[in-house]
């Protein structure tokens, strides 16, 4: 839902006088003054004023602040209902296991402000959202072409790691110092893609820590963060758009199976063919695990992975509560 000219809902604490507009100013009157009493866009208060005001109403209709993050507010019923909303300056987004509290909550909200209903979200400062019956499924594939594009990187040869792990970064490099605006430019915008991309937040993390006198070296790195978001192998086959994905088991030095073949489907966002391919290899380990067992203890540590829950619920694997460094298979 979104507040329409939200800012002019605030009450001012401060005494604001402005001129009378041209046009409607009172004959007889021309050297008179008007008093706000709400705030104006373009006051410095008025962002300020409009917060305290939805804040207040919050908290007067049962809503609880979240102490961690304060545009969280939550309000709950004696019978274990839930109302979740979440405010962005005037937009806001709301859930909850009670439809009835939705509606009251809507209908409040209208009645309080003037109000536009956008319906089920399907996309929130950047994320985009898909709603299905097994799940919802965030992404951020318009933010990331829209990144790749911004830094001219749209038709960059793309990398199968964020990371180069034979390269050391260091804040004493001697390599070409780069205009720093750019460099945090960068860095900022793949900062905001961790949202949804875990799988780069230590990449993004360690070029991070070269903000204020970056180098040369330092935005090859940030670079090949987006090169890896470009995809290792997004859309390879011109015909289907297909993806090819491929994986190996290793025992100490030794691979011991391994595969490379073609995704079965296409996809459009630019990390669901890597998730796609973690979801496929995550039931190996129950295999090769028992391989193990076999052939004796050649390792002494458990193999690990990833795996959704989806895969657990199916029954395809069974998680079992072990140290909390490893990720157990059966």
């Amino acid at each position: 839902m979104d507040v329409k000219s939200a800012f002019l809902n605030g009450y001012l604490e401060e005494e604001v006088y402005i001129e009378q507009p041209p046009g409607y100013s009172i004959q007889g009157k021309e050297d008179k003054v008007y008093r706000l009493k709400k705030a104006l866009y373009g006051l410095k208060q008025a962002l300020r004023a409009w917060n305290t005001r939805i804040d207040e109403y919050f908290r007067r209709n049962g809503f609880i602040k979240s102490p961690h993050e304060h545009t969280l507010y939550t309000k709950k019923n004696g019978c274990g209902d839930i109302m979740i909303v979440c405010l962005y300056v005037d937009d806001m987004i709301f859930t909850g296991n009670n439809p009835g509290m939705s509606d009251d909550f809507k209908k409040a909200m209208t009645k309080e402000f003037e109000m536009t209903d956008i319906g089920e979200m399907s996309y929130f400062l950047g994320v985009e959202v898909k709603q299905m019956q097994d799940g919802i499924f965030v992404s951020q594939k318009k933010y990331a072409e829209q990144i790749l594009n911004k830094f001219k990187m749209k038709d960059c040869k793309p990398v199968v790691t964020p990371a180069d792990p034979g390269m050391k970064l260091s804040v004493d490099s001697t390599r070409e110092s780069i205009n720093p605006t750019l460099f945090k430019s960068l860095v900022g915008s793949l900062r905001y893609l961790t949202i949804t991309r875990p799988d780069i937040t230590y990449a993004v993390g360690l070029v991070s820590r070269f903000m204020e006198k970056p180098k040369q070296d330092h935005l090859i790195a940030a670079k090949r963060i987006l090169r890896y978001i470009k995809d290792s192998d997004y859309g390879g086959d011109l015909d289907d758009r297909k993806s090819t994905s491929g994986y190996a088991f290793h025992i100490s030095s030794a691979v011991f199976s391994w595969s490379s073949k073609k995704q079965q489907t296409s996809f459009s966002g630019v990390a669901q063919p890597k998730q796609a391919h973690r979801y496929e290899v995550s039931f190996y380990p129950r295999a090769s695990e028992k391989q193990k067992r076999g052939v004796g203890p050649l390792q002494d540590r458990r193999s690990t992975g990833r795996y959704f829950h989806k895969a657990v619920e199916s029954g395809d694997i069974q998680q079992i509560q072990g140290e909390t460094r490893y990720e157990s298979w059966v």
